[in-house]
């Protein structure tokens, strides 16, 4: 993590949810070890950090909510062997791939997407529609408006077994339907904060 703080904090309790139901469907246990660099331009600090997680916790992968400071975690992944990273807010697999460091993307296994674009046509639909009940309150827009959701590229889909991407699939659809919840930092979270 780059800089603590909710709207952070919502991104690693949606990914600690995935995991926890990757665990309940697995009869797996993996942990989430969180940490922070407290700095989103500081990639050397995060390459230590991460190179850090992988020796004392054997962490293998990394899921970049860092902003620039998220480079130093691909950095440190393509250090180590069998270390895989999650891009965040756009396809990080495909910046790299066409950048000065392509051998970057090699480790960007998927990354989570922040549809932006997507949220705004939700909220002119709405509008459109003459709903206006959404002025003055917090919207909280997901899957079942296309406005986050991951990258399931060849490179993902070479990487990751059939299994595990047919779980998350699922897991999609399901919380897209309102089948699946799925608690935000913001549920835990107190009204002081």
């Amino acid at each position: 993590v780059g800089v603590e703080n909710p709207v952070i904090g919502d991104f690693v309790t949606g990914y600690i949810n995935g995991v926890l139901d990757y665990n309940a469907a697995n009869g797996t246990d993996v942990k989430v070890v969180k940490a922070a660099v407290d700095s989103w331009t500081e990639p050397t600090k995060m390459k230590t950090l991460v190179e850090n997680q992988i020796r004392d916790n054997n962490a293998d992968i990394f899921y970049q909510v860092a902003g620039g400071s998220g480079d130093g975690l691909f950095e440190a992944c393509m250090g180590a062997e069998g270390t895989w990273a999650i891009g965040v807010d756009s396809d990080q697999y495909a910046q790299y791939i066409d950048s000065e460091t392509p051998e970057k993307a090699d480790v960007i296994i998927t990354s989570m997407l922040k549809e932006v674009g997507n949220s705004f046509v939700s909220l002119f639909h709405s509008i459109e529609e003459g709903d206006d009940s959404m002025w003055g309150t917090t919207i909280a827009l997901g899957l079942a408006e296309d406005s986050v959701g991951y990258v399931d590229n060849e490179f993902f889909q070479t990487n990751t077994p059939e299994e595990i991407r047919t779980q998350m699939a699922d897991a999609a659809e399901k919380i897209a339907s309102g089948e699946l919840d799925v608690k935000s930092y913001y549920d835990f979270a107190s009204a002081d904060e």
